[in-house]
């Protein structure tokens, strides 16, 4: 059968049709590489975001376990290696005139100090043995040995650290330290050195834990009071009451009411209601106490929220060295439309790092945002003037020691009536604590002192009045 002949015409019809079908599946292909690249793009910035992802956690990590001042671990790491360490030594010791320092010298020299005895043991410890700043003036090295080893070296780094010079703008500072060690085995390491240093802050010896400086009524005490605060941070039981503050001079026998509130943390317990006279120690020494305070700003903020009361809370030495608590506390305020010219921060005259830049800035910036400050419990410590001028507190709270008796003892009158006319001077209203009864009003008024807490106008209670 003979095939039909194509025309020229034909044929290249054909050739056009073909090649279009060419040019539609490299166009095809082109798109699939297209797309395969562009896959390989994303795989490639996703690898990249992973990366980068998992080096910030890796650095997250290391600043969560390296004590900044120092740079070597802090009080995370020693949790997290006590966790997987169950035998050898656990060595603890505190320099413990680190108030005194820090009053004598500054800040920055209880800093210096601090670091002078870290690179001093980390050239004396030439075994493996891992050295940690726990708290402001706490430290431990974990060590594999027996807690006879661990004494050894601890006598030694004793003589060691007497024989350097620790210096300071030209001064020399002794540091004064407290060891205590405690066998791992033995299990509770953190509780143990913390009975144990009690202990040796009164004989001044090297101790070693034992049965004996741990009496069972101790332990008890101490693992009820464990218990009872990890219980109320699971089941959210700490919560505010609120104790009335009275300004004298807007009051009259005509007027009476109250303005201003001190906000107090309680602890429920069952039926019972703890004051923190039953739980503060288990915060401390479970470095909780930041935690505990950053529920209480919630909640106070929380409860002040529907009224325009004036209010004052407290914050402790650990919150002030918390770097995340500023933040918080003005998230709070904004999430509770809490206008801050209500709120004082009540931060005790004690704390012995109060002259740290840090803190200075910190209670500068909440002053800026329209905060105010008051010194707590004033004259229940050697008082730095200083600290005043630094500070530039709006308020003086007189510790109740010299308020209780005020009404029958001179000497706490005229210390009442000097303390009055130093916060006069330097612009601070002063506040008088525990008023109890009519007697010590009558003085108070008598002074001038500005405002009057205590049980004579206002028990603390967990609900607000209702406004007029």
């Amino acid at each position: 059968m003979q095939m039909k002949a194509t025309s020229p015409e034909e044929q290249i019809q054909t050739l056009h049709s073909e090649l279009e079908t060419v040019r539609t599946t490299l166009k095809e292909r082109d798109q699939e590489i297209a797309r395969f690249q562009e896959d390989l793009r994303k795989t490639k910035m996703k690898l990249i975001e992973a990366q980068k992802v998992a080096a910030l956690v890796a650095e997250l990590k290391i600043e969560a376990t390296t004590d900044r001042l120092t740079g070597c671990w802090n009080q995370n790491k020693l949790t997290d290696d006590l966790e997987v360490q169950k035998k050898g030594t656990l060595i603890y010791f505190k320099l413990d005139n680190i108030g005194k320092i820090n009053d004598a010298l500054g800040f920055e020299a209880g800093n210096e100090t601090v670091i002078q005895i870290i690179r001093h043991l980390q050239k004396f410890l030439i075994k493996d043995y891992q050295l940690y700043r726990c708290w402001r003036s706490e430290f431990a090295i974990l060590i594999k040995d027996s807690t006879d080893e661990g004494f050894e070296l601890t006598e030694k780094i004793r003589e060691y650290l007497d024989t350097i010079h620790i210096m300071y703008q030209n001064t020399r500072i002794v540091p004064a330290l407290l060891f205590s060690l405690t066998d791992l085995a033995l299990g509770d390491p953190i509780r143990h050195v913390y009975i144990t240093l009690e202990e040796a802050k009164k004989t001044k010896k090297t101790l070693v834990y034992s049965e004996e400086l741990d009496s069972q009524e101790q332990f008890l005490k101490g693992l009820e009071e464990s218990k009872t605060v990890s219980e109320a941070f699971e089941k959210n039981l700490f919560f505010p009451v609120f104790q009335g503050i009275r300004d004298n001079r807007r009051c009259s026998p005509h007027y009476q009411k109250i303005h201003k509130f001190e906000c107090l943390i309680r602890l429920q317990s069952g039926e019972k209601v703890l004051s923190p006279f039953f739980f503060i120690k288990a915060l401390e020494q479970g470095h909780q106490l930041s935690r505990a305070t950053k529920i209480m700003i919630m909640k106070s903020c929380e409860a002040m929220a529907p009224y325009t009361y004036d209010f004052s809370l407290n914050l402790t030495e650990q919150d002030l060295l918390d770097e995340s608590m500023l933040e918080y506390i003005l998230f709070q305020f904004e999430g509770n439309r809490i206008d801050p010219q209500r709120v004082t921060f009540e931060i005790l005259e004690g704390i012995g790092s109060l002259e740290s830049d840090i803190i200075l800035q910190f209670l500068h910036t909440l002053k800026t945002k329209g905060c105010k400050i008051a010194i707590d419990d004033f004259g229940a410590e050697q008082s730095n003037i200083g600290r005043l001028l630094n500070f530039e507190p709006d308020f003086i709270k007189i510790d109740a020691r010299f308020i209780k008796n005020l009404a029958t003892d001179k000497k706490s009158r005229i210390i009442v009536e000097n303390v009055y006319d130093l916060a006069t001077r330097i612009g601070a209203e002063v506040v008088a604590e525990f008023v109890e009864n009519e007697a010590i009003q009558q003085v108070i008024e008598d002074i001038g002192i500005h405002f009057s807490q205590g049980y004579l106008f206002s028990a603390p209670k967990a609900d607000l009045p209702k406004p007029d």
